[in-house]
């Protein structure tokens, strides 16, 4: 059954990305993985774990706006999502995807600023102190975990994931609790990101 994921307004800087002795997966295999872009988010091709993740919506908690219509474009080394109020961006990582969120202008109203994903695959993720997790008997096949924001300052902002599978698909929600009112709880826009990691190496993305 299809999975939403709900994400919020969180990343791992790179100072902070995940070793392989750390990623909680099995070692490298030989068998590759590939990225594609889609209108709506990326879908990635892996021999244990096929999934999309599809930009939903975010804003305020019960009061979320749709992801605006972008094609993906390459900046650097990332592929972005670009958006007059927020950016969706990719860095690919060899044991992975690092997924991200810019927020460029506050949006108006009271309660958490979130970003919500969904994730459509045929597992269904459990949620665990490393992060969400999906499991093939007693193998981890992918983890996403890692959430941190920070503002455009540099400073951290306090911030949580969160699993919600009580709608369909679930949902990884990303939320940052600086933002509850209209007010200036802090000067500059925030940034957030997160990593998908799986035990396969990744092959060139494909249009």
């Amino acid at each position: 059954m299809p999975l939403p994921v709900l994400l919020a307004l969180l990343g791992c800087t790179p100072e902070s990305a995940p070793t392989p002795a750390d990623t909680g997966l099995p070692p490298h295999t030989d068998e590759p993985r590939r990225i594609r872009w889609q209108p709506d988010g990326v879908a990635i091709d892996d021999p244990d774990l096929d999934l999309e993740l599809v930009h939903a919506g975010w804003g305020r908690t019960g009061a979320l706006r749709p992801f605006p219509a972008s094609s993906a474009t390459r900046e650097a080394d990332r592929t972005v999502f670009p958006g007059a109020q927020i950016d969706a961006w990719y860095r690919e990582l060899d044991l992975g995807l690092e997924q991200g969120f810019t927020v460029h202008e506050r949006p108006e109203g009271d309660g958490w600023l979130e970003v919500r994903v969904d994730l459509l695959a045929a597992e269904t993720p459990s949620w665990t102190t490393e992060g969400i997790l999906w499991v093939q008997g007693d193998r981890t096949i992918g983890r996403y975990h890692g959430l941190v924001a920070w503002d455009a300052d540099g400073r951290r902002l306090p911030s949580h994931l969160a699993l919600d599978c009580e709608v369909t698909p679930c949902q990884v929600v990303l939320a940052d609790c600086r933002h509850r009112t209209n007010g200036p709880p802090h000067s500059r826009p925030p940034t957030a990101d997160c990593r998908l990691l799986t035990a396969h190496r990744l092959l060139p993305s494909a249009s």
